[in-house]
């Protein structure tokens, strides 16, 4: 197993090498189905280079993106704890490979070993942040902005190259399918972004950054004080 999740790459050398052995590599296309709203989660997954959607389903047929988890994250740590269904649905917005394991021995680990235990739980804690992040910018900022702070987002965790169809970006945004185009249009325009059917290339982070709401920003901050904070000493 040569790659390491940035997530366990966090977690004390020693617990990583009691973990690796429970953990099965795998690919997932993207827009793959990895939970469904209201149903039990049976894998967890710890992406290594994929991004996984937290989708909330808000009326019939329509869904609406919370959260992101990329490399940094881990899906299942608390419902592996307490046995409760996923009230949402995860999908791969991004193709990649992730490591998982079975939701039963994803809670064994989590008894048995502490620091795993302690990083998982934060990281839950984190995820909530997000989602409350996102809900107020939802609220509050016009989609032109939002669309730059998810790209960002998807560029921490997948680079700057992101295949995304504009079905899947209005589903982030909330939006109509040609709100998405006048937005990804307008960062072209500015030299921020190449946007093609289904493909993004960032040009300039920084053009991207200036054009956002900055909700990107307060996202990354909620982890840096939360994890450097707690885990330094490690």
């Amino acid at each position: 197993m040569a790659q390491v999740s940035e997530f366990l790459s966090a977690v004390p050398i020693k617990t990583r090498d009691l973990i690796k052995p429970h953990l099965t590599e795998v690919k997932l296309e993207r827009g793959a189905t990895l939970a469904r709203p209201h149903s039990k989660l049976e894998i967890a997954y710890l992406p290594i280079d994929c991004v996984l959607s937290v989708d909330l389903q808000i009326s019939e047929g329509a869904t609406f993106c919370t959260g992101l988890i990329g490399s940094d994250g881990l899906l299942g740590a608390g419902m592996s704890l307490d046995d409760r269904v996923c009230l949402y649905g995860v999908s791969a917005i991004t193709g990649g490979s992730a490591f998982v394991l079975t939701m039963s021995r994803l809670r064994d680990l989590l008894l048995q070993m502490p620091e795993f235990r302690k990083r998982s739980l934060a990281y839950e804690q984190f995820f909530l942040a997000q989602v409350q992040q996102t809900a107020a910018c939802s609220a509050l900022h016009e989609a032109p902005a939002r669309l730059g702070s998810w790209l960002l987002r998807l560029q921490q965790h997948a680079g700057s190259e992101i295949s995304l169809t504009q079905n899947t970006l209005a589903q982030m945004l909330g939006v109509r399918r040609t709100t998405v185009t006048d937005a990804a249009l307008a960062l072209q325009k500015a030299g921020a972004i190449e946007y093609r059917r289904g493909d993004i290339s960032i040009l300039s982070g920084e053009k991207v950054r200036q054009s956002s709401c900055g909700c990107d920003a307060e996202i990354a901050s909620h982890y840096s004080r939360l994890f450097q904070a707690e885990f330094n000493e490690e």
